[in-house]
């Protein structure tokens, strides 16, 4: 039984203070709960849906930016300081994640398996150094057990509340798969059974999933931080260098209407972003959602634009470009407000 389901505000005032436990376990170790059937399922899936689930999870990373916790934790990195270091960032994230989706995380040496432990890692070094001098189950912890399970919400908060949303699968059978999915990452990343979000069935994780859009995404992404916006910002601007329509604006109005926020943007959408917007839209959630031969195209799409990313030459090509850019903005992105 999750900790959510006990009780939210027990969720956060014990899990807030208590980091992953990195160094329990040094060997790789499934979970006995795991269903490998499921598991070997996820490659199939994840290519009749590739379009929609990258564009879930980079939706869900993004709209957890505003959670001051989230925020504090990323900003302190530095990693996303600037155009350049943000790129990289983003860019093996996308990359590790769907080395986890297409390859055997259950099998040492395999190389989606090797990812996973350069996450662990580096979130271990990441936790260490940001809670030296912190006392567990005292101080509000970087990296906490809350922290990871709001991350998980990240990756399939979309999915499992907005599945038509997004363009991808109603079938019950396809969401359970890729929950439990995401419950297996989850356990090899660390996180206890009593905070895995994504553990149980999917009745129970769809409530957990609302509790936390409803107590930890809705509000916050309504205060609407000027920090957190510009990071947001700075994340499109490096991902539309090699994905078209990574805009802004475009994000901010996606969240807006799928999560119903039924108040005014704080940002203005210009004539062409209303636009495209619609277009793009339609193109989701009409003609991916609904032919598989759509499906089939913006997915080949989504995997060539994978494949050249893979050159070095490439992605300097593009660090370059953005370097230039964030000299002629001194590493700033303005966010334009009302």
């Amino acid at each position: 039984m999750s900790l959510i389901d006990e009780s939210y505000a027990k969720f956060h005032s014990i899990g807030s203070k208590l980091p992953i436990d990195y160094h329990r376990e040094k060997n790789h170790h499934l979970p006995s709960w795991i269903d490998m059937d499921r598991i070997k399922k996820i490659r199939s899936l994840y290519d009749r849906y590739s379009y929609s689930i990258v564009f879930s999870h980079l939706s869900g990373l993004l709209v957890l930016i505003f959670n001051p916790s989230i925020y504090k934790t990323l900003n302190k990195t530095g990693k996303s300081k600037n155009l350049v270091t943000t790129f990289y960032r983003y860019y093996y994230t996308a990359f590790f994640v769907r080395e986890w989706y297409v390859n055997k995380i259950w099998l040492k040496n395999d190389i989606a398996y090797e990812t996973l432990n350069i996450v662990k890692n580096m979130h271990a070094n990441v936790s260490d150094k940001q809670n030296e001098g912190k006392m567990p189950n005292k101080d509000t912890m970087s990296i906490s057990c809350v922290d990871m399970t709001l991350t998980q919400w990240a990756f399939v908060g979309f999915l499992v509340l907005y599945p038509k949303e997004i363009g991808f699968s109603l079938r019950k059978e396809d969401i359970e798969t890729i929950v439990h999915f995401w419950a297996v990452i989850g356990h090899l990343l660390g996180i206890e059974d009593e905070y895995n979000l994504c553990l149980g069935d999917l009745h129970t994780v769809r409530k957990r999933c609302q509790l936390i859009l409803d107590n930890d995404v809705r509000p916050h992404f309504l205060n609407y931080d000027h920090d957190s916006a510009t990071m947001v910002e700075r994340i499109l601007v490096s991902y539309n260098q090699y994905i078209i329509g990574s805009r802004f604006t475009l994000f901010i109005k996606f969240v807006f209407d799928t999560i119903q926020i039924e108040k005014p943007m704080p940002i203005t959408m210009n004539r062409m972003d209303a636009f495209f917007y619609r277009m793009f839209m339609y193109l989701l959630q009409n003609l991916y959602f609904n032919y598989a031969i759509i499906r089939f195209l913006i997915n080949q799409y989504n995997e060539l634009v994978i494949f050249i990313m893979k050159s070095k030459m490439v992605r300097r090509f593009i660090a370059n470009r953005l370097q230039k850019m964030d000299l002629q903005s001194n590493g700033n992105i303005r966010v334009v407000m009302d």
